[in-house]
């Protein structure tokens, strides 16, 4: 979410720099198209291992928790989605 936001703005402020300049509106949209695909696969990265991330912890968790228990790895667990959840 925050790199949709960031991609958003910074795109927003070059269409601006665009039409301030008279930049060639063709490479400017061929540009900033390329950008926005950039960050799509930057988050897409960053996304992929936070979940990687979460599952581990997870698995972490079980293998911590004493049976029958549902102690301090359950809590960890909750914690891992969470973290994962804020991205979306």
């Amino acid at each position: 979410m925050v790199i949709r936001a960031r991609t958003n703005s910074v795109v927003g402020e070059f269409e601006n720099f665009g039409k301030r300049t008279s930049f060639p509106s063709q490479q400017l949209s061929a540009m900033l198209d390329e950008f926005r695909r950039s960050m799509l696969r930057l988050e897409a990265r960053w996304k992929t291992r936070l979940e990687i991330e979460a599952r581990e912890c997870e698995f972490k968790a079980q293998q911590t928790q004493p049976a029958g228990s549902a102690g301090e790895g359950r809590r960890t667990g909750h914690r891992c989605r969470a973290n994962l959840k804020s991205l979306s």
